[in-house]
């Protein structure tokens, strides 16, 4: 069929009141609902926009993640216009159902009559396009194969909910293993969307392993997001002044699932453990567009291996939905800034478009963003100088000096105005419109005091920094319980002493630190223990050796580069720019404590694998580059990035025990202790939440009158109201208040505390609650105390 303007328009209409009419129907299924509507929300904005550019140069999949880009910000800018002005018409809940549609409607109408005013006439045959995106029959399987592995994802999820076998998860990753080998062998044969295609499959079923966990949130951060979601989604309207925090600032987590929820029939937690799962998939696929710039199909591949094998990015990213949305700007803003056919013009201020999308997603990646970029303006510079210098020499086959691409008049695309701009955006939002940025602004007077002091600060530093490259430091958490009881608990109780039972009501107990997520050694590790192979130890080494290969690899793909030309293809000052300005950010989490526990080194180092990842990947080459047979240089650097893999998921680890249990591979350890949560804990704090009856808006203003632990707060700060504290050390349990405790409290008798940026989990005595406090509510997997 062939397909005109006039045909797009009419199609686009077409859809959307065919998605309506079916949502008004209740007995057609959800599913098709949910895809149907997905499809046209995330996808249709952005796509007319997208053809608006003319973007002729860009791939089928390059423009399908730029739509999916420009139409979650559409929709979010849309909708939070709408969300101020229909207020002030007198409409106490603009983000209904009703007024939504409308709101999609006139987007989608103004932007069919610009799309019609303004795109050039289109004449294409729909099979022709088809084959051009998949020319041959075995691109086809290629591709779309690895929605096994999405399929295996869910249902290895599934089976560990129902405490069922991790069965299906290994097999998921060792096939994807497999798979990724498969890949590099017929990278030089196969379309140019057949890669993309199979790594947005890949990222996703990595990504759903995790967030699929539990029928309920399962995670850290994503506890206080789901909070600020169900305030707007049941309040009907987005007011920063219900909550002023920091996360309800983040348009990604309020406005952004309260559309897909009430548009769609998603379950209010599967929006966060689905939906947004489905838009960070398309984050691997704009890096692999963006690193295939420089390097082969297959390298360009391998390096986007090492982003997605990070631990950080199926292990932590499903649970801060707010950074994934705000990291897939990021990298669509870099994609679009280093498409050199594209007027600088346009590039510079798509950038800004897609920042400010950023900033009203994520504070955070905000300021991360703005360091990098600033860290690369000051290397600027140096590098072109450098290169001019180094240009003099001429460059041979053997001795290609990334100087000579120095030489060419490509215009430097990042500059001061950007990163101003940028700033002023970011200040707008946080300062002056939600007045949110007073936290940003601590850490930062805390951060310069401590570069100030030459980074010999004493503070909290977060366990993380120990993977560093030169440490193999381990945290001795018998030292931290000691140390928190005598400088934290002793300092609070002599506050007000009277409002705490005395020393002796809890004394006798035993209180020590726990090791209860250690996995039992397997058969086969109980083998290789028998004949002296220390299990632990190994995995241990491993865990941390390979944490400082990655690192090692990273730095010496910067001087491989710089004296070989081999494996890729021109570079210019930009990007070594922003990789220069990247470690800087890295490095700066692990001298400065304060951003090490406020940011996290494991998220700022997964962030900067965008554009270091290149640099891992060509580190591996050169270290096998006097290997000799041209296919073996070639195959151990993509073993490496296999090898890595199997390791960060878990493989290996899981086949030998001894080592901390993964929360996509085990009903144990600490992220499934902590972070688990449980039908038992729902009941138990619902009940909580009508006895205590605590429905202020802003928690920070009501009196603390229950105490739980670290880690259950985020389920009662998801769940309701309450304004809670977060410690139920027995030294720290206030005569008055009531407890809950959770169902690793009850089931493991552990509870966990936070100190100095790093999490201790000890023995609790339940006992001490039951001889000393009135047991008023009781499930299997929670109790309340009073």
């Amino acid at each position: 069929m062939r397909i005109n303007n006039a045909r797009i328009v009419a199609g686009t209409v077409c859809y959307w009141l065919f998605f309506l009419l079916l949502r008004s129907i209740s007995w057609v299924p959800a599913p098709l609902i949910n895809t149907l509507g997905l499809g046209f929300l995330a996808v249709v904005p952005g796509a007319l926009t997208v053809s608006l550019f003319r973007f002729k140069s860009l791939e089928a999949w390059a423009k399908l993640g730029l739509s999916v880009v420009l139409s979650v910000l559409e929709l979010m800018l849309l909708v939070l216009v709408s969300n101020s002005l229909l207020q002030h018409l007198g409409v106490h809940r603009p983000l209904d159902v009703p007024f939504l549609v409308l709101d999609i409607s006139v987007l989608i109408a103004g932007l069919l009559v610009l799309y019609w005013k303004k795109a050039r006439l289109q004449l294409f045959d729909t099979r022709d396009r088809l084959r051009q995106l998949f020319p041959l029959r075995y691109d086809v399987w290629l591709a779309f194969l690895p929605l096994l592995f999405v399929f295996l994802s869910i249902i290895g999820a599934t089976s560990l909910n129902n405490n069922g076998t991790n069965i299906a998860v290994v097999a998921n990753l060792l096939f994807i293993a497999i798979y990724c080998i498969a890949v590099c062998f017929r990278s030089r044969n196969i379309g140019p969307n057949t890669i993309p295609t199979a790594i947005f499959f890949i990222a996703l079923s990595l990504l759903l392993m995790t967030s699929l966990r539990g029928w309920f949130t399962t995670g850290h951060d994503i506890q206080r997001e789901f909070r600020v979601f169900l305030l707007a989604k049941n309040n009907g309207v987005w007011h920063i002044q219900d909550f002023r925090d920091p996360y309800n600032a983040c348009l990604s987590i309020t406005l952004l699932p309260t559309i897909f929820f009430n548009l769609l029939r998603f379950g209010d937690a599967y929006i966060f453990k689905i939906v947004f799962q489905v838009l960070f998939a398309i984050t691997p696929v704009m890096i692999y567009l963006l690193l295939k710039k420089w390097t082969s199909y297959a390298f360009a591949f391998l390096a986007t291996v090492y982003y997605m094998a990070f631990p950080t990015f199926f292990t932590d990213m499903p649970m801060l939905n707010r950074q994934e949305i705000a990291i897939l700007y990021f990298v669509a803003g870099l994609y679009i800034m280093f498409q050199d056919e594209v007027p600088i013009r346009i590039r510079r201020r798509l950038f800004l478009i897609f920042g400010v999308g950023l900033t009203v997603s994520h504070y955070s990646t905000t300021y991360s963003v703005l360091a990098i970029i600033g860290g690369a303006l000051v290397f600027w510079v140096p590098l072109k100088k450098l290169g001019r210098w180094m240009s003099r020499k001429r460059p041979t086959k053997k001795n290609m000096l990334v100087a000579a691409d120095w030489r060419l008049s490509d215009p430097k695309r990042f500059v001061v105005s950007m990163l101003v701009s940028l700033t002023a955006i970011s200040f707008v939002w946080t300062s002056v419109l939600t007045n949110t940025g007073g936290h940003a602004t601590v850490v930062l007077k805390e951060t310069v005091q401590a570069a100030l002091h030459s980074f010999q600060q004493e503070g909290p530093k977060a366990s993380e920094t120990n993977y560093s490259l030169f440490s193999f430091k381990k945290l001795d958490p018998v030292k931290e319980l000691q140390d928190y009881q005598a400088k934290f608990v002793d300092s609070k109780r002599q506050q007000d002493a009277a409002a705490y039972y005395p020393t002796t009501s809890y004394a006798a107990y035993d209180i020590a630190v726990s090791d209860t997520g250690q996995l039992p050694l397997t058969s086969l590790g109980q083998k290789l223990s028998q004949v002296g192979f220390n299990i632990k130890s190994f995995n241990f080494t491993l865990r941390q050796g390979i944490a400082k290969i990655l690192q090692l690899l990273m730095v010496v793909g910067f001087v491989y580069i710089l004296f070989r030309h081999d494996y890729i293809k021109k570079l210019d000052t930009d990007l070594l720019a922003l990789s220069f300005g990247s470690i800087v950010f890295v490095a700066l989490q692990v001298v400065l404590p304060v951003l090490s526990v406020e940011y996290g080194l494991l998220r700022a180092f997964q962030q900067t694998l965008i554009i270091l990842g290149l640099f891992v990947m060509l580190g591996s080459v050169a270290l096998f580059s006097l290997v000799p047979g041209k296919r073996l240089k070639v195959f151990l650097p993509m073993l490496a990035a296999v090898l890595f893999f199997v390791s960060s998921t878990g493989l290996i680890t899981q086949g030998l025990g001894g080592y901390t249990a993964q929360l996509h591979l085990n009903n144990q350890g600490p992220y499934y202790d902590n972070y688990y949560l449980h039908k038992t804990e729902v009941a138990g704090i619902t009940w909580l939440d009508s006895v205590v009856g605590s429905k202020a808006s802003n928690a920070a203003e009501v009196q603390s009158e229950v105490q739980t632990d670290r880690y259950s707060l985020n389920k009662v700060d998801s769940l309701s109201g309450i304004g809670a504290g977060n410690d139920i050390f027995p030294g720290l349990i206030r005569r008055n208040s009531y407890v809950y405790v959770g169902y690793t409290n009850v089931h493991k008798q552990e509870a966990s505390l936070y100190y100095n940026g790093n999490q201790i989990t000890y023995t609790y005595p339940l006992l001490f609650l039951d001889q000393n406090k009135n047991l008023v509510y009781s499930t299997s997997g929670s109790r309340v105390y009073r």
